[in-house]
């Protein structure tokens, strides 16, 4: 019984599904074949969509086939006249921008969700299981033909690659077991198509489909996978400012850590996502991103940090309100110790863009009375100032600026303290 390999991802699984049993796939309902079942419930809706849908998988591997015969011929004229292979003047960019339409053009259509049926459960299997057959088999032909070209031309070996990926990229929202035994044909394990069509997978959002590919993560190991969506992640957001695709990847990387219960990973693919949002400046979604995150995993081991994450992001989207209730819950709350003072400076800080002078007033002396030494105290230190120079105090200044550069000796305050104090000394010297 073979096994037929197609690049379809499953999310929550730890590995990529690369096959399904031929014989698992062709089994039959009550001696039904799949196209017996096609045409009886011919007028269900699902029946309509699955239609459509497989012929769309026949169309997208016609045009794949017809570029992969193109190549075969223009390979097969260089073998025959003793050619080497000539620059055909399409760059990489070209040719990826080539699979990208492909793929653009049929992408709407696949993504169409399947409406309700009137068929039974096992019926619904059945058809599921003819379609991912049919796909698996138009991906094999293809990975099939385009090797024999590559036999001749390894240098196309990218470019087929990634067209050959187009297929069942479309198809991935299908289900199919994971089979560690499976393979894929031994010219796309070539590393540089590997890389190729990873790199391919990331840029259309596949980050699942990209790790199945890597030459660096051929593990089935679930801690592998979440490294790599990790690594991807962070490198598409730091290095590359590909932001939808980094976001591609976190999520991912969520969804693969909730089903294998890996707590600490799940907050990392968060922290991640947080990161994305700050770089595009979107306070509101990283706010809501810590959120979701916080109520999710209220053991975590850095909640805490979470938490006052939340809060700073909370201030950037202007919901100062939130901040201050937010705060205030956790003054008591024991996972908040080591964070305490930052608790009470943002509540603080909130409440002096809410206009509440009292509120703030307390929070200052509270803070200043149980932390005096916080390196944060030197902002408190410092409004404060700024509010007796605005009174007039001069006194007050003085006596607040000299404690922030005896007290908080490695402040970044400390240059707008020394020029704030020769301000004051030529306002009282009359020296310029």
């Amino acid at each position: 019984m073979g096994m037929l390999a197609v690049i379809l991802f499953v999310f929550g699984q730890h590995v990529i599904a690369w096959a399904a049993d031929a014989g698992e796939a062709t089994a039959v309902v009550e001696g039904r074949t799949p196209e017996k079942l096609l045409t009886a419930h011919a007028s269900d809706p699902a029946v309509e969509a699955l239609q459509r849908r497989l012929t769309q998988v026949g169309k997208v591997a016609d045009v794949i086939g017809e570029a992969i015969e193109a190549h075969r011929q223009e390979a097969m004229r260089r073998v025959l006249a003793g050619a080497i292979r000539a620059d055909t003047g399409a760059s990489d960019g070209e040719t990826i921008a080539r699979a990208a339409t492909l793929y653009d053009r049929f992408a709407s259509i696949f993504a169409e969700p399947l409406p309700m049926s009137t068929l039974e459960p096992e019926e619904l299997t059945q058809l599921r299981r003819h379609y991912e057959k049919v796909v698996i088999n138009a991906t094999q032909g293809l990975w099939r033909r385009a090797g024999e070209v590559v036999i001749f031309d390894p240098a196309i070996g990218p470019e087929l690659g990634r067209l050959c990926t187009v297929l069942p990229i479309l198809a991935e929202g299908q289900r199919l077991r994971p089979t560690p035994s499976a393979s894929l044909p031994p010219w796309l394990l070539k590393e540089q198509v590997c890389r190729a069509v990873e790199n391919f997978a990331l840029m259309l959002r596949r980050p699942l489909i990209a790790a199945g590919l890597s030459p660096a993560n051929r593990s089935e190991d679930i801690d592998a996978l979440l490294a790599y969506l990790l690594g991807a992640g962070e490198r598409l957001t730091y290095a590359h400012e590909r932001y939808p695709q980094a976001i591609a990847c976190f999520r991912a990387m969520i969804e693969v850590a909730t089903g294998a219960d890996r707590t600490q990973r799940t907050m990392a693919g968060h922290f991640g996502l947080v990161e994305v949002y700050e770089r595009l400046n979107q306070p509101v979604l990283a706010a809501e991103t810590l959120g979701r995150a916080l109520a999710a995993y209220p053991k975590a081991a850095n909640w805490p940090s979470a938490a006052v994450l939340r809060l700073r992001w909370l201030y950037k989207a202007n919901q100062f309100a939130a901040v201050v209730d937010e705060a205030r819950s956790y003054y008591d709350d024991p996972r908040m110790a080591k964070y305490r003072p930052e608790c009470l400076y943002m509540a603080w800080i909130a409440n002096r863009r809410l206009k509440r002078p009292e509120a703030a007033r307390q929070l200052s002396e509270r803070f200043l009375k149980v932390f005096p030494d916080h390196p944060l105290g030197a902002d408190l230190h410092f409004v404060i100032a700024m509010d007796a120079l605005a009174q007039g105090n001069y006194g007050m200044v003085q006596q607040e600026l000299e404690l922030i550069e005896l007290r908080y000796q490695n402040s970044p305050l400390l240059p707008k303290v020394r020029q704030l104090q020769e301000r004051l000394r030529q306002s009282i010297t009359g020296d310029p």
